[in-house]
């Protein structure tokens, strides 16, 4: 379970492939926290990202709400899977690259504590 609270922040902090650099515009749906509602421009240099918030006027690679963007995030369900369940929109393009950077493995855990 993920709720992220700042999409800003919570995009700029988390890693990325540090053999792939490129620019993706996400517009989120956030119905509870408005500064979370937008579009989002990432670009990813070397395994760092650069977040920033831009206007309407610039076309978005990829659409999708919060708690799709959380499982995006955390790696619990790819760009695919969310794009062929209709959670997520975008263009060929942007879905290629978000495939990749949003590519970690999924998440695991054993199960002896």
């Amino acid at each position: 379970m993920l709720r992220i609270v700042d999409v800003r922040r919570a995009l700029a902090v988390r890693g990325y492939p540090r053999d792939l650099s490129g620019r993706l515009v996400i517009a989120v749906t956030d119905p509870l926290l408005a500064h979370n509602t937008g579009r989002f421009a990432v670009e990813v240099t070397n395994g760092c990202a650069g977040i920033g918030k831009v206007g309407d006027e610039e076309p978005a690679g990829l659409t999708l709400g919060i708690a799709s963007l959380a499982s995006l995030y955390s790696g619990h369900t790819g760009v695919l899977r969310l794009q062929q369940t209709g959670l997520l929109h975008g263009e060929p393009a942007s879905i290629t690259l978000a495939a990749r950077l949003f590519h970690n493995g999924y998440p695991w855990m054993t199960d002896r504590f």
